[in-house]
């Protein structure tokens, strides 16, 4: 019966081999040395325990040797701190266990403010998707607030990309731009708000005012791409040329005369905005009376004058 682990006087005993031999109860053991000990004497340990099925030979049996056993000295015990549950402690000691409140306030405001800044392109990127989508007519269409569901057999978008469609929605709610709404059974619906009444169609909305152009060319590739250079330009010694001409290497009115697209974009976006500002000029439109000669300078399609003479025949 092998044993180890037994301590002896501060050295280690190794009792490799338990053999029982011939019934005399002598055992083979194999000791290790100890360090604080260059001679360590055996320790006999006690024989294993046969039932006695007769007489005991002796009335005296031999005594049993114990190994002493020595004393272990009481462990130290550290306690540690408790762990702290609020969240501003939980940063506190992140940053600094002797900030102040006022540090590590100051600190989130300054992440939040750097986040809000570094991700706002995901919020015009998604006003793009939107609008390219033609998402506010499909609910305008619906004539009810819309299930994600609904949207996606309104959009002929695959069903597979549907989880990423309820990832755009709630960030154009967040913005004001849908109404988000839970109904009693836990779905979720999406509904028009003043916003993107703006962004519905002329012939389903059946008003004048159309937004989608004026977005749709503002976030242009060719506009969004010369912000990227902003950096390399402000290193040019030249101070005559813009971002947009040293990226292209040509002018606005160059770009929009060679790329046919470009151009219809930026007339679209330029009409759209002049009926908007026409639109509006009719509420507050008892500026423009008395006056006999209005020029408009860069007018293109004349969007702007048709809706000022048609307001003021006088003019």
């Amino acid at each position: 019966m092998p044993v180890s682990g037994i301590r002896s006087n501060g050295w280690q005993v190794n009792a490799t081999t338990a053999i029982l031999n011939q019934g005399c109860g002598s055992l083979v053991h194999s000791y290790a040395s100890c360090t604080s000990n260059p001679n360590p004497e055996p320790v006999v340990l006690p024989p294993p325990k046969t039932k006695n099925r007769g007489r005991s030979l002796s009335r005296n049996p031999r005594p049993q040797i114990r190994a002493p056993v020595k004393p272990t000295p009481p462990e130290k015990v550290i306690s540690a701190p408790a762990k702290p549950t609020n969240p501003e402690k939980i940063m506190e000691t992140v940053v600094s266990v002797d900030a102040p409140d006022a540090v590590i306030q100051d600190t989130l405001e300054a992440q939040a403010i750097l986040w809000d800044n570094t991700f706002c392109f995901i919020k015009s990127m998604s006003l793009k998707s939107a609008a390219e989508l033609r998402i506010p007519d499909a609910i305008l269409r619906h004539g009810m607030p819309t299930t994600i569901s609904d949207l996606i057999s309104s959009l002929s978008i695959p069903e597979a990309k549907s989880r990423h469609l309820r990832t755009l929605m709630p960030i154009l709610s967040q913005e004001g731009i849908f109404k988000f709404h839970i109904t009693l059974s836990g779905e979720e619906t999406f509904d028009l708000t003043h916003v993107s009444r703006l962004l519905t169609t002329t012939s389903i909305a059946q008003r004048r005012l159309n937004y989608t152009p004026f977005i749709l060319f503002q976030v242009e590739q060719h506009i969004i791409y010369p912000y990227h250079q902003l950096s390399h330009w402000f290193h040019r010694p030249d101070v005559i040329i813009t971002p947009l001409e040293m990226t292209h290497g040509k002018t606005f009115w160059e770009l929009a005369g060679t790329l046919p697209e470009f151009n219809d974009s930026f007339n679209k976006g330029m009409a759209c905005d002049s009926a908007f500002v026409a639109d509006v000029q009719n509420i507050g439109g008892d500026v423009f009376r008395g006056i006999g000669t209005l020029v408009d300078v860069g007018g293109r399609t004349g969007v702007m004058v048709a809706a000022f003479v048609e307001a003021f025949p006088g003019l």
